[in-house]
């Protein structure tokens, strides 16, 4: 999980994959990605998880789907979803996005 969220953090950074929608990145682009998400410092992956939106999670599952691991996120989603709604925090806002909205299809 960390590695996908390490990716998407490099990905923003990157200003041509960054204007890529998720849905089009490919092995390559997966692959350079990886290697500058390496290269990240804890602060920059910290302060993207804080800023981190609905988009970002799309291409998480894109990536996950990718690395054929699409199964285990679909699972975390679901617990957090669950989570979320058992909490209150779906109801109150302090949850920003709405992370039933993402399945794989």
């Amino acid at each position: 999980m960390r590695d996908l969220f390490r990716v998407l953090a490099a990905r923003e950074k990157d200003p041509v994959l960054s204007a890529k929608p998720a849905r089009y990145l490919d092995a390559d682009d997966i692959r350079i990605l990886q290697e500058r998400a390496s290269r990240l410092t804890a602060k920059e992956f910290n302060e993207y998880l804080y800023r981190i939106q609905e988009e970002d999670l799309r291409a998480m599952l894109r990536l996950a789907k990718m690395q054929q691991i699409d199964q285990e996120i679909t699972l975390l989603l679901n617990l957090l979803t669950g989570s979320a709604k058992v909490s209150g925090w779906a109801d109150d806002g302090r949850l920003k996005i709405s992370l039933t909205a993402f399945t794989f299809r």
